[in-house]
């Protein structure tokens, strides 16, 4: 995993693997076992995690995409552990298409994706409750760059009988003054009593006492635009 560390600044763990780099899979360097599938054809990627194994699932997004990508997650093994790590540069149009469906007992994922954006991203996710206490926890950054368009959508689902669930789609981004525009769409349909389920979105921007400091250490603006967005980055 030197390689996703060196060329992605990605942090790895012990896990069962599956990496995909400019949107397809790499399964070089990913290690399942038998703990799930993935079938990978023309941008579209389906992993089915159907067993839990003594170790956590780490689904590594990385690189650049463009066009139409879809990206589905299926957790059935009860009590799993699943992340999701995604660092993505979108240079051309792209239409993302992130799907996550939950139907494990007490089965529980953590997304985190941060997306750079020049051009004209368009990213829906659809988080899919269909079990008890069942968590998915989805946060998404976008450094929305020059002339670029962002529309993110989020929908959360937790139909009857999926009581105790945990959900928490989040959006932030980091905006250029010269960005063209920049969309939220959140929506929740809820049928179920939630143990938690959250639903945000933000534009992000550094406080007057960070800009002040940076500027009296001696940054010129362009370092401090810089400094900022490492800080946004990294938070």
């Amino acid at each position: 995993m030197q390689y996703l560390w060196d060329a992605f600044d990605i942090k790895t763990f012990p896990a069962f693997t599956a990496v995909f780099v400019d949107g397809k899979f790499n399964p070089e360097l990913s290690e399942l076992g038998n703990v799930a599938t993935v079938s990978d054809a023309g941008g579209k990627s389906l992993i089915n995690i159907k067993k839990t194994g003594k170790l956590p699932v780490h689904i590594i997004y990385v690189g650049k995409i463009a066009g139409d990508n879809e990206l589905d997650i299926e957790i059935s093994a009860e009590k799993a552990r699943v992340f999701i790590t995604g660092k993505i540069i979108c240079e051309k149009p792209v239409f993302l298409k992130k799907t996550i469906k939950n139907t494990g007992f007490l089965a529980e994922i953590k997304s985190n994706f941060l997306i750079k954006n020049s051009s004209n991203l368009k990213l829906s996710i659809l988080a899919e409750h269909l079990a008890e206490k069942t968590g998915i926890f989805d946060k998404t950054k976008v450094v929305a760059l020059k002339d670029s368009e962002t529309e993110l959508s989020g929908e959360a689902i937790i139909p009857a009988g999926s009581e105790g669930c945990e959900s928490d789609i989040a959006f932030s981004a980091l905006c250029a003054p010269d960005i063209k525009s920049i969309r939220f769409s959140p929506t929740q349909h809820i049928k179920s009593p939630p143990d938690n389920a959250e639903h945000s979105a933000a534009i992000w921007r550094g406080a007057p006492a960070q800009i002040e400091y940076l500027q009296t250490a001696g940054l010129s603006g362009a370092e401090v635009e810089a400094a900022l967005r490492e800080a946004f980055e990294n938070e």
